[in-house]
């Protein structure tokens, strides 16, 4: 998108690496949106399989492609913020998914409240819509808002900071609990706007994921220490019986 062209109300990014197997759906959703003023910006860690290939089959939707090595996850979604151009940043990963209305609902509620910084919603979790995470915004101390329906007013990125890239699982909690210590507005959309697949990054560094989040929680004085740890291991023993049922 041309400098010239009108300033685009969403800028989604996504990053990749090696994600051959999801990123078609992941970018399929941004092509069913019904709010099309948006740009799409993929960064990619070199990917060695396909991925670039199904990058380059997309162009139509694709406005900036950045592929070149980073030192994690967040590095390369700070590389997104910083070349956006959008009012509001959202953050798709490459194993997820926006459902068809997602901008569109994000943009109407942003008409009747143009005051807003940071909007969330509800999200699927699977191929369902059986199971849904919902985080109401009392319950923030102690649980991440999900990350995929998360819209973040550009103008706050760049007062307030983008991810802190020392915590290499939970950075997005720890931009969570920053904002909202320096009072930044958030509002919940009691409706879901992404649907997450199971596994990612998170779930498969799980351990690091509990300590940083413990860490968060007293570096912000938090009172969630016992009901993350009570989650986390909740967590670990219904996987242990998943896989023993196989």
């Amino acid at each position: 998108m041309s400098a010239t062209q009108v300033r685009p109300e969403f800028s989604i990014i996504t990053v990749t690496l090696n994600s051959e197997k999801t990123l078609q759906r992941c970018i399929n959703s941004l092509k069913a949106q019904n709010y099309k003023n948006f740009e799409y910006v993929i960064i990619d860690g070199v990917s060695q399989d396909s991925t670039l290939q199904i990058i380059d089959d997309n162009q139509d939707i694709v406005d900036t492609l950045i592929s070149e090595t980073d030192s994690g996850l967040y590095d390369a979604m700070n590389k997104g913020i910083a070349v956006a151009r959008g009012r509001f940043v959202g953050i798709i990963n490459s194993d997820d998914e926006y459902l068809p209305e997602t901008l569109n609902l994000v943009k109407k509620h942003l008409e009747s409240n143009p005051s807003e910084q940071v909007i969330y919603g509800d999200l699927f979790v699977g191929d369902g819509m059986h199971e849904k995470l919902s985080v109401p915004i009392n319950e923030i101390s102690t649980r991440m808002i999900p990350h995929p329906t998360v819209f973040v007013s550009l103008e706050t990125y760049r007062k307030h900071g983008v991810f802190n890239t020392s915590y290499k699982v939970a950075a997005d909690y720890e931009l969570v609990l920053r904002l909202r210590n320096s009072r930044i507005n958030f509002h919940r959309m009691n409706q879901p706007l992404a649907r997450m697949h199971p596994g990612g990054y998170s779930a498969e560094h799980r351990f690091r994921s509990v300590i940083e989040t413990m860490k968060l929680h007293v570096k912000f004085r938090e009172n969630g220490l016992v009901l993350t740890l009570l989650r986390e291991v909740r967590f670990f023993l219904a996987s242990y019986l998943k896989h023993r049922n196989y």
